[in-house]
């Protein structure tokens, strides 16, 4: 993300610039978001993001009608699903839970 925002560094602030991302690195943005330098260029050289599964969805649907400014802001259809290690020890309680 911030190699990307390096290399959009080169071109005009009123280009639209975009980040393709997997939902899954959505955390890690948030958290490149706090650093003042990064959410500056991320706001100041006209930056977007669109999530892998929105465009792979729009696509999917609509193949050549698919208009990127359509997909900016849209939530994912990806679920957040809680994995259990099974080999993980419960210090709370029973184990096979």
């Amino acid at each position: 993300m911030t190699s990307a925002l390096q290399r959009g560094s080169n071109l005009e602030k009123s280009i639209k610039k975009v980040m393709l991302l997997p939902a899954q690195r959505m955390k890690q943005l948030t958290r490149k978001m706090k650093s003042p330098m990064f959410y500056e260029r991320y706001e100041d050289d006209n930056w977007s993001i669109i999530l892998f599964d929105v465009l792979y969805k729009q696509w999917d649907k609509d193949k050549t009608k698919t208009k990127i400014d359509d997909l900016f802001g849209q939530p994912t259809t990806i679920k957040k699903t809680k994995t259990k290690n099974k080999n993980q020890l419960n210090i709370f309680g029973n184990n096979d839970e």
